[in-house]
């Protein structure tokens, strides 16, 4: 589990940790994410 990994003892703790996190952030997050693991040829 995410948390677990974090060292928070709840989810909860995780979330309002993190729930900052602007939808502009997730983006460039996710699309780093997507260019290190899409194969191309």
């Amino acid at each position: 589990m995410p948390d677990q990994m974090l060292g928070h003892s709840t989810i909860a703790i995780t979330l309002d940790l993190y729930s900052h996190v602007t939808p502009t952030i997730q983006r460039d997050a996710a699309d780093a994410v997507d260019a290190l693991l899409t194969v191309r040829s």
